[in-house]
């Protein structure tokens, strides 16, 4: 919960002026640091490929240039020659040696546990050591855990099979055989796709051991058997040792053999990809040097792809060498010339008295925006001249931005003396943007000032559109005095200065119009042109206190005449004091009666009331008028 103590030291931060005041302009020049940064490392070479060069570009210092192509060619070259890499399950073999001798055993127990007792001495032999029913009670257990049987051993057993081995007891010298001959087949290596390892024949592989990681490259790849090659081995590997069993036996055995195998050597993808990753990335590009002086680009020629590699390496490496010095100056040089504007032409201002901490928000707000807004229009055009199909000059789309608009909004809010500091200041960062241009900055700066000079006076919404005209015909008037000055041009670059030029003047004194109102909501200011609405006598508030204190409405009507002329002569805005005078009595609507201007026939509500009681009433009607105000909203400086 936060305390009063949290709320005092909270809002005694906003009221402390200069803590207040320095956060704000800190948090501009920083804000400004970041949106200029990629301007400040270096003017931008913003060439395409095959675009025609505007001018001479030489290398500023020495500077290092990859070859890409012959880096690229030896990576490639680093990476083939690292061996594919496989895994060889060594373990693979005893798991399923071991698998075979427990399913084996298990029903082997079945006829150990089964055997019948025998008998007493006195009882004659027969020629089975186990009963009939005792047979069958063996028959029947042994059939019951053939699943079990089949689960272990990891494949399905033919009926026919698994009578042969109940016949043989699921003799141990079975499993055996069985086992030898599979650790023979897997102990030479067992591959799922002998296609695929053999295309790395002539290089070899590396051959991993999954249980001790440890690894060795294999040259003789033709060794390994493949699935099919391996079922075939069974027959040829188990022949010497399955000459004295039985045909059904030998048949069993290999059977089993051939479904027990799987591939103990795999392919491992990821390993091999990480390892030629590894390999590419160690080698060291190859570098050709650029010594200082040397021409990266001449005017007229066609831009090459290897030029343009040389403007985008040099501009790269110099983004390196340079992005934080060039920072900390930047935000140290914008704070610098933001605090030398407010302490010589906005600090002491009289517009700054009251509410100076918003007005110096206000003026923080319409800066970063159009500043931010610059540096939007700055990118996108270079865009959309490298996509339109007519060469319209990249400098023409700079002037189409209305940032004379800004010094506008300014001057109508705050007056013309803070809007001409505020237009230089623009003017001067957003030189920097459109590539450090002294053109450029004279022409915002010009523009900008006299746009907040024709709007000083503004009290029609009309007002706003003529002033963009005449910005805009002033502007096309900077464009050729500029273009002259520069003697740099052809007439098709001059019409589209001019008509980019005029285009900005006309924009500018739209937006203006359209944003002022919304500016009037969010930074509650009144402008003239409110205070125009505001005198309108046809109001609510004041058709009613026409209709219902008739003495009053009369007696404010002739206030703020009277005030209107005494404001004219001492200097002070006679709009505004005239305004106010309307509306100063509106809180006697409510009880009219109780002031004398709205008795008649000489009665006098107050002749029956205490005077404390006539006292409280004739305070109040203040406190109605605040509410009464607030209500109409009619702003915190008529309030």
């Amino acid at each position: 919960m936060t305390t009063k103590k949290d709320k005092k030291s909270v809002s005694k931060f906003f009221d402390d002026s200069h803590r207040f005041r320095w956060a704000v302009m800190i948090g501009v020049a920083t804000i400004f640091t970041f949106i200029l940064y990629p301007n400040l490392i270096l003017i931008k070479h913003s060439y395409q490929l095959g675009d025609v060069a505007e001018k001479d570009i030489k290398a500023p210092k020495d500077f290092l240039i990859e070859d890409i192509d012959a880096t690229e060619a030896n990576r490639k070259k680093a990476a083939e020659k690292v061996l594919t890499v496989y895994d060889f399950d060594t373990a693979l073999s005893f798991a399923l040696t071991q698998r075979v001798q427990q399913a084996f055993a298990d029903l082997q127990l079945v006829f150990n546990t089964k055997k019948v007792n025998k008998e007493s001495a006195k009882k004659p032999k027969t020629t089975s050591s186990i009963s009939p029913a005792k047979s069958n009670s063996i028959h029947e257990q042994v059939w019951k855990m053939k699943k079990e049987f089949e689960r272990k051993i990891g494949f399905s057993v033919s009926n026919g099979a698994y009578k042969i081995l109940e016949k043989e007891k699921f003799s141990k010298d079975i499993a055996k055989l069985i086992t030898n001959i599979l650790s023979k087949i897997l102990q030479n290596g067992v591959v799922s796709n002998k296609d695929i390892l053999l295309k790395e024949a002539d290089k070899g592989i590396v051959l991993r051991s999954i249980e001790t990681s440890s690894e060795t490259v294999a040259k003789k790849l033709k060794v390994y058997y493949g699935i099919d090659q391996a079922n075939s081995m069974v027959r040829i590997i188990g022949k010497p040792l399955l000459k004295n069993s039985r045909y059904t036996i030998r048949n069993l055995i290999v059977e089993f053999v051939q479904n027990l195998i799987v591939p103990n050597i795999t392919l491992n993808k990821s390993e091999t990809e990480e390892r030629r990753k590894k390999a590419a990335s160690e080698i060291k590009p190859i570098l050709h040097q650029i010594k200082t002086g040397e021409m990266l680009l001449r005017e007229g020629e066609l831009v090459t792809e290897v030029q343009l590699l040389k403007l985008k390496t040099l501009q790269a490496q110099t983004k390196k060498e340079r992005i934080f010095s060039k920072s900390i100056g930047a935000a140290m040089l914008i704070l610098c010339l933001f605090v030398t504007t407010y302490i010589m032409h906005i600090h002491h201002h009289k517009r700054m008295v009251n509410n100076h901490n918003k007005n110096l928000l206000f003026i923080s707000s319409v800066l970063i925006t159009f500043f931010f807004l610059a540096d939007i229009s700055a990118s996108l055009s270079e865009s959309i001249i490298a996509n339109v199909t007519y060469s319209i000059p990249a400098s023409s789309v700079v002037y189409g931005f209305p940032l004379a608009a800004s010094a506008m909004i300014v001057c109508l809010f705050l007056g013309l003396e803070i809007a001409i500091p505020f237009a230089t200041v623009i003017a001067i960062c957003t030189a920097v943007i459109f590539q450090n241009s002294f053109e450029s900055f004279l022409f915002f700066l010009i523009s900008g000032s006299m746009a907040a000079y024709w709007i000083r006076d503004c009290r029609e919404r009309k007002v706003f559109i003529k002033a963009g005209a005449k910005i805009g015909l002033l502007n096309v008037l900077l464009i050729v005095a500029t273009d002259l000055y520069m003697a740099d041009f052809t007439m098709s670059k001059l019409l589209w200065d001019a008509g980019f030029a005029f285009q900005g003047g006309i924009v500018a004194g739209i937006i203006t119009s359209g944003i002022v109102p919304l500016i009037e909501i969010a930074f509650d200011y009144t402008t003239d042109i409110k205070l125009l609405e505001l005198a309108n006598l046809d109001k609510p508030i004041l058709r009613r206190l026409m209709m219902e204190a008739p003495g009053t409405y009369h007696h404010s009507v002739i206030v703020g005449s009277m005030v209107e002329a005494a404001a004219a002569e001492i200097g002070a805005n006679p709009l505004l004091a005239k305004v106010c005078g309307y509306y100063h009595d509106i809180g006697k609507v409510d009880k009219p009666l109780y002031f004398i201007e709205n008795q008649t026939a000489g009665k006098n509500r107050h002749d029956k009331l205490a005077p404390s009681m006539s006292s409280l009433i004739i305070i109040a009607h203040i406190k109605k008028g605040v509410e009464n105000a607030k209500k109409n909203k009619l702003g915190q400086v008529i309030i």
